[in-house]
């Protein structure tokens, strides 16, 4: 099979001075990344990752029936990429994966953009993957984590919109960093997938973006996304699943998106009632003494109907609902809960 320029990178030392060692294959259930490529690269004793967009690939795909306006896309999403990891970067996020150096490796044939970024050991995934069994306090830790991420995400304007375990990557010695910021939104940007009702993976997609809702107000759109998709991280941590994989199990044939044929607010009901049993479910996972403090924060930031999920103490108090800041509180009092009945 004839390599793309992208997958011939090893060996090579890059204008920057990192040097690429060997070629990180796709993981078996990783989403995403279909038109990239990963390396191990070093440089001074240092090992990093490096994400290199594969133009020629994206050209040669199928389905695409203007080329050249699909390398366009998916090029501008990679320079938004870098530039958005630069802005994190410089604002000393520490809950986000740091972008170390970028650049283009031009060819004769085609030029290789590369992103190059800390190494992170895996993901939450394979994490889940590889627990003996549900670890309370692991999930715990690694929920208030990534709800300090969020936080510093969204004080700096920025939503991330594909929160998904692949997307939550462990760093040896730093905890469980956000990745991959390809579909992300700020209030300026206005790259294509800004227009899409689900801007990332449809499996961990809220329920209005499934059902074809576009709420129309900036914040409650974007934050309350990345609220629900956090919540549904916990409960991937709890069960092994999604809370958007339950929820559509959970729902007659009728009721699910691909055959729903009338609006948001009339399925509306209906998620209520999956989401119950859902719910109930989850409660049998979870040690007894700690149901009463853990239920409320998933069904608070998974609740179906994007204008009542969130805190509703930030509601009473007109303020924003999808604030991560008394979760990562509560999260944090219920960690250490945990950790002194283990002791």
């Amino acid at each position: 099979m004839i390599q793309t320029p992208a997958e011939k990178l090893e060996g090579t030392t890059l204008p920057c001075g990192w040097r690429v060692i060997k070629y990180i294959p796709k993981q078996k259930g990783q989403s995403g990344g279909n038109f990239s490529v990963g390396y191990e690269v070093e440089k001074e004793g240092t090992t990093a990752f490096l994400k290199a967009l594969d133009l020629k690939k994206l050209m040669s795909a199928r389905g695409f029936s203007d080329h050249l306006k699909a390398i366009n896309i998916m090029t501008n999403s990679f320079e938004y990429e870098r530039d958005i990891l630069k802005d994190c970067r410089d604002a000393g996020l520490s809950r986000v994966i740091r972008s170390l150096s970028d650049g283009t490796i031009e060819g004769n044939d085609v030029s290789v953009p590369y992103i190059i970024f800390e190494m992170a050991a895996g993901d939450i995934r394979k994490q889940s993957i590889s627990q003996a069994g549900f670890d309370l306090a692991w999930a715990l830790k690694s929920m208030h984590q990534i709800c300090v991420g969020i936080k510093q995400l969204h004080s700096n304007g920025i939503t991330h919109q594909d929160l998904k375990p692949s997307n939550i990557l462990l760093v040896k010695s730093k905890g469980n960093k956000i990745g991959d910021f390809g579909t992300c939104v700020t209030r300026d940007c206005n790259l294509e997938h800004v227009t899409y009702n689900i801007a990332g993976d449809r499996t961990y997609a809220p329920p209005e973006g499934l059902y074809g809702y576009t709420e129309p107000d900036w914040a409650t759109r974007r934050y309350g996304n990345d609220a629900y998709q956090a919540g549904s991280l916990l409960v991937f941590m709890i069960v092994g699943l999604p809370m958007t994989t339950l929820l559509v199990n959970n729902l007659s044939n009728d009721y699910r998106p691909d055959k729903w044929g009338r609006n948001y607010e009339d399925i509306l009901p209906y998620l209520a009632e999956a989401f119950v049993r859902v719910i109930d479910i989850i409660e049998t996972l979870i040690p007894e003494e700690f149901r009463k403090d853990l239920i409320p924060i998933i069904k608070e930031l998974c609740e179906p109907s994007i204008h009542k999920r969130g805190d509703p103490i930030q509601y009473r108090r007109n303020l924003n609902p999808f604030s991560m800041e008394r979760y990562i509180s509560r999260l944090n009092t219920l960690l250490k809960n945990v950790e002194y009945k283990l002791m």
